[in-house]
C-alpha cells in the first residue's frame, strides 16, 4: 500500500514540476492539462480518488476551461455522496460545452438525487436531444415525471427504456408504475409480469404496486399469491394489511380479520388495518342479524382509533355515525 502511495506521489510530483515550469514560462500547456486529466481519470477508475482529485485540480490550474477535468471532479464528488458539489462541477462542464451528453445527464442525476426534480427533468431532456438512445436518461426521466404526478409525460420515455434494454426488469417496473398511475391496470400488470420474468425478486414496494393493480382488475387470487410470497420474505404491516383486504374481497372474512390483526401486532396505529378490522367486525354483526352488539361496539372502537391516528377520514366518520344507530 505504501509503495502504491509513493508511486502516486512521485507521479504527481513530476507532473507538478512540469506545471510549475509551464507557469514560469507563462504558458498554459494544453498537452500537460490533458495529461493530468488522463492520469486523474485512470486513478479514478482504480478508485484512487484523492490522487485523481489532485490531478484534476492541477489540470484546471493549467486550463480552467478543460471540461473533462470538471467532469472528473464531479464524478469523484458523486461517488463520495457529495451531490451538491458534484452538481456544481457538472454545471460548469455544461457551461463550457452545452451539447455534451454526460455533463447534462450527470447534472440531471445530481439534481434528481437532491430532490430538485424539475431541474433534473430539464437536464434529462437536454441530454436526450443529444443522445435519444440513452437507456438511463429515458428511465430516469420517466421516473421524474412520475414523481411530479405527470405520468402521461413520462410514458413515452418509460416505453423507450423497455425497447432500449428489453432484458432490464427495472425498465418494466418503471413502465408498470406509469401505467398504474394512469389507471391503466391491465397494462400495468403486463409490465409487472414482464419484470417478474426477468427477476423473481421484485422489491416489496413494487410487488405491492402489482398487488394493487391485480385487485383493481379483480384478479384476487393472483394478488394473494404475490402477497403470500411477500409474507414469507417481508412480513411488515403493509403486506398483512393488503392480505386482509384481498381476503375480504374474496369473502374470506375470518382470514381477513386475522391478517389485519397481524398488521396491528406490528403497527398498532396503522389506520388502514384498524379500518379493516372495523369493517370485518361490522360485517359479522350484520350477518348475525345484529344480535351480537359487542361486534358492533368493537368495530366502532376500531374505527375511532383510526380517526385519532388519521383525522381526515370522512368516510370512516360517516360509518361511525351510521352504525351507532344500529
Amino acid at each position: 500500500m505504501r509503495t502504491r502511495q509513493f508511486v502516486q506521489f512521485a507521479a504527481l510530483s513530476a507532473l507538478l514540476l512540469t506545471t510549475v515550469g509551464c507557469k514560469m514560462k507563462g504558458s498554459a500547456d494544453r498537452k500537460l492539462a490533458l495529461k493530468l486529466t488522463t492520469q486523474g481519470e485512470m486513478w479514478h477508475s482504480e478508485e484512487l480518488n484523492m490522487s485523481a482529485l489532485a490531478a484534476f485540480e492541477m489540470a484546471l490550474e493549467v486550463n480552467p476551461r478543460l471540461m473533462r477535468a470538471h467532469l472528473g471532479i464531479g464524478d469523484i464528488h458523486h461517488v463520495q455522496g457529495d451531490y451538491e458539489t458534484a452538481a456544481k462541477s457538472y454545471q460548469t462542464a455544461v457551461n463550457i460545452e452545452p451539447r455534451n451528453f454526460k455533463a447534462n445527464y450527470k447534472l440531471g442525476l445530481m439534481n434528481h438525487l437532491l430532490n430538485k426534480v424539475r431541474d433534473a427533468i430539464q437536464s434529462y431532456l437536454t441530454a436526450l436531444t443529444i443522445d435519444p438512445q440513452s437507456y438511463e436518461a429515458n428511465l430516469n426521466l420517466a421516473t421524474a415525471y412520475l414523481q411530479i404526478d405527470q405520468p402521461q409525460l413520462g410514458l413515452p420515455y418509460a416505453q423507450a427504456a423497455t425497447k432500449l434494454k428489453p432484458d432490464e426488469h427495472a425498465a418494466y417496473v418503471n413502465l408498470g408504475s406509469i401505467y398504474a398511475a394512469l389507471e391503466q391496470y391491465p397494462k400495468a400488470i403486463e409490465s409487472y409480469d414482464a419484470a417478474l420474468e426477468l427477476t423473481d425478486d421484485l422489491e416489496p414496494k413494487i410487488a405491492l404496486n402489482m398487488v394493487d393493480a391485480l385487485t383493481r382488475t379483480g384478479k384476487f387470487q393472483r394478488a394473494m399469491n404475490v402477497l403470500k410470497v411477500l409474507s414469507r420474505n417481508n412480513p411488515d404491516e403493509m403486506v398483512w394489511e393488503r392480505m386482509g383486504y384481498v381476503h375480504f374481497k374474496m369473502g374470506q372474512f375470518k382470514k381477513s380479520l386475522e391478517a389485519y390483526e397481524k398488521a396491528l401486532a406490528i403497527n398498532p396505529e396503522d389506520p388502514a388495518s384498524l379500518n379493516g378490522v372495523g369493517v370485518n367486525l361490522m360485517a359479522q354483526y350484520i350477518a348475525g342479524r345484529r344480535e351480537d352488539t359487542s361486534l358492533r361496539d368493537r368495530a366502532i372502537s376500531s374505527w375511532q382509533k383510526s380517526i385519532r391516528v388519521k383525522p381526515d377520514q370522512q368516510r370512516i366518520i360517516d360509518l361511525i355515525a351510521r352504525y351507532r344507530k344500529l
